[in-house]
């Protein structure tokens, strides 16, 4: 399942690079070349985006969350996962969270997250498990897959 918020479009984004606003030595100097953020973004934006996704996923699949063996997110913010989890009614021993290990790494987040817990056990095969990954909620995808 894939999903696209727009209603953040405004908050976050790339505005220097390429022939309308080329990269200038102001810019680097000023800091404005890269990922610039023009709003606070709203904190429970992956609170609100992840939960109808899975249950989205799970319906066109067929499935229940009854039978999700392990659910990885994006490893944005603990609270937020745990916040998810406790919504999905799931104890945290069904996600594993590795940020605290190495911080947040964009990304590689989630394979982390499931090289991680196959690594501890977590997981094995055969396991249902939920992937879900986020781009500052403006994207957000979800993936069910059997180990």
């Amino acid at each position: 399942m894939l999903r696209a918020d727009g209603t953040q479009w405004k908050y976050i984004g790339f505005y220097a690079g390429g022939t309308r606003r080329p990269v200038t030595k102001e810019l680097l100097e000023a800091g404005t070349w890269g990922l610039e953020l023009l709003q606070k973004l709203p904190g429970d934006r992956n609170v609100k985006l992840w939960p109808p996704l899975v249950r989205r996923l799970l319906e066109k699949a067929g499935w229940r969350l009854a039978d999700v063996d392990h659910l990885i997110f994006t490893q944005i913010n603990r609270s937020v996962i745990a916040t998810v989890m406790g919504e999905f009614g799931l104890p945290m021993e069904k996600t594993t969270c590795v940020m605290d290990r190495y911080g947040y790494t964009g990304s590689a987040c989630v394979p982390m997250a499931l090289a991680t817990a196959v690594r501890e056990r977590r997981v094995a095969k055969g396991d249902a498990v939920v992937l879900v990954a986020s781009g500052a909620g403006l994207a957000v995808s979800a993936s069910l897959i059997v180990l």
